[in-house]
């Protein structure tokens, strides 16, 4: 449905808005990184009553990591 991805210092994000057999859509956010071995994959899985709650936690963690305003 939905497919964008960045690429960082050997690591690719995927974000994927899919849609579920019974209609429902969910993010899927994966990171893949570089190995000795090939390459290793992690997900984190988003559901629409969670965006909202999400988008804000990352917005904060963006803020701390550039300018240092938000504490935990």
């Amino acid at each position: 449905m939905f497919s964008t991805q960045v690429k960082a210092r050997g690591r690719t994000y995927f974000f994927d808005v899919r849609v579920a057999k019974a209609g429902g859509r969910y993010l899927v956010i994966s990171e893949s990184r570089r190995t000795g071995e090939g390459h290793e994959r992690s997900r984190v899985v988003v559901f629409p009553d969670q965006v909202e709650q999400f988008e804000n936690a990352l917005r904060r963690a963006a803020r701390a990591l550039q300018d240092g305003t938000e504490r935990a």
